[in-house]
C-alpha cells in the first residue's frame, strides 16, 4: 500500500469515527490490509449503533479493561 492510500484511510477513519488515535496510525502504517479486515469488528464492538448505544458499549469496554487489570493508560484511551 502506498503512503497516500494509508493517509486517505486515516482521513476516512477520522470522518467516520470523529477521531484517530496513535495506535490507529501505527496499525495503518504497519499493515493496512489487516486494519481493513479488523474495522468491521471494531464497528460492531464500538462505533456502530446496534442493540446497545455507543456510550454503553464504551462503558462496558472500560469495565472489562479494568477487570482485566489493564494499564491505566490503556483504560484512559
Amino acid at each position: 500500500m502506498t503512503s497516500e492510500q494509508k493517509q486517505r484511510y486515516l482521513q476516512d477513519m477520522k470522518r467516520q469515527r470523529g477521531y484517530v488515535l496513535d495506535f490507529h496510525r501505527i496499525m495503518v502504517a504497519a499493515d493496512l490490509d489487516w486494519v481493513k479486515a479488523y474495522d468491521p469488528f471494531a464497528a460492531a464492538t464500538y462505533t456502530s449503533q446496534r442493540g446497545l448505544d455507543r456510550k454503553t458499549k464504551e462503558l462496558l469496554q472500560t469495565v472489562v479493561l479494568a477487570a482485566l487489570r489493564s494499564d491505566v493508560d490503556h483504560i484512559k484511551t
